[in-house]
């Protein structure tokens, strides 16, 4: 038991938790794309058995449904408790993004989660809530009743409540919840940290792309620049990509955090040397002397703005 206590004093926990979500990502809708639409707000209400945070919002994306796309976390009463917009998105199938700080939520306390989309092509199974809700301990949504308005929608040109049903339909939209006492699951027990330890140099106007990696924590995790700056023209993503074509050529130093879906962060200190191209090369062949030359003159190289 003396080992014990002094392992959790040592550590905080056990072991980092693998957050839960209504829907594993295998799940698929049936109809994926209901068509187009006029911009509106779609939802889940959800609960959950134990209490914890929520780190994020899921909604699942047709090919089609392009544009800006915002999640937001509300009380049952229509509070707003988070929001944050979506970046990085795939084509289709599940996006997620992550709140910048993670929601505590009270345990058998009905929230509902919900996106806003501009253009519709939204997923949308019609019946879905009908008879009963999704139970996937610790996280349950409600069969829709009047009491239970489940699959909220409300159309407008920006994010709001939603408050209206339809055929108690399940616009697939989800949560990722982080349990405070292990309910989300247990996960490799490591720490979080920063695995990139250097990044190579870039070249002034040529395009550049290289991928943060972490390691131990809760995934996912979100990145950003805590210090210092990029090299102009370079950007980091949320999903750790560092990318875009540099214009000014020296060297860079900056300090990124990595932050997991527990809340846990680690940050590296990391620097970018830009280099200049190389001058443009003029290759001709060496005539004999009082020879005529003709041919063709080669000039290679690389454009810059500079």
């Amino acid at each position: 038991m003396a080992a014990l206590i002094f392992l959790l004093a040592c550590t905080g926990r056990l072991a980092a938790q693998t957050p839960a979500t209504i829907w594993p990502s295998t799940a698929i809708p049936t109809t994926p794309d209901v068509g187009s639409d006029s911009p509106v707000e779609l939802g889940v209400r959800f609960y959950s058995d134990t209490p914890g945070y929520i780190t994020g919002i899921r909604f699942y994306k047709s090919a089609a449904n392009t544009g800006t796309h915002i999640g937001n976390l509300w009380s049952s009463g229509g509070a707003l408790l988070a929001s944050a917009t979506f970046t990085a998105e795939t084509t289709s199938g599940w996006q997620q993004v992550n709140f910048s700080s993670p929601v505590a939520i009270t345990a058998n306390t009905a929230y509902v989660a919900s996106y806003h989309t501009t253009i519709g092509h939204y997923a949308g199974d019609a019946s879905y809530f009908a008879a009963a809700g999704v139970n996937r301990s610790p996280l349950h949504t409600y069969a829709n009743t009047s009491a239970t308005p489940e699959g909220p929608y409300t159309y407008g040109s920006t994010s709001q409540f939603p408050v209206s049903t339809y055929n108690s339909a399940n616009y697939w939209v989800d949560v990722v919840f982080a349990g405070s006492s292990g309910s989300g699951g247990s996960g490799g027990g490591t720490s979080l940290k920063v695995g990139t330890t250097s990044l190579p140099n870039a070249t002034q106007s040529v395009a550049y792309s290289q991928t943060l990696v972490a390691s131990g924590g809760t995934s996912p995790y979100s990145w950003s620049v805590s210090s210092g700056t990029l090299p102009t023209g370079l950007s980091l993503s949320s999903s750790g990509s560092v990318s875009g074509t540099p214009t000014v050529a020296g060297a860079f130093s900056f300090t990124v955090a990595v932050k997991d879906a527990a809340s846990a962060s680690a940050s590296a200190s990391l620097s970018i040397n830009v280099v200049t191209a190389a001058p443009p090369t003029v290759s001709i062949s060496n005539p004999a002397s009082g020879a005529t030359l003709s041919g063709t003159t080669t000039v290679s190289g690389v454009a810059s703005d500079g």
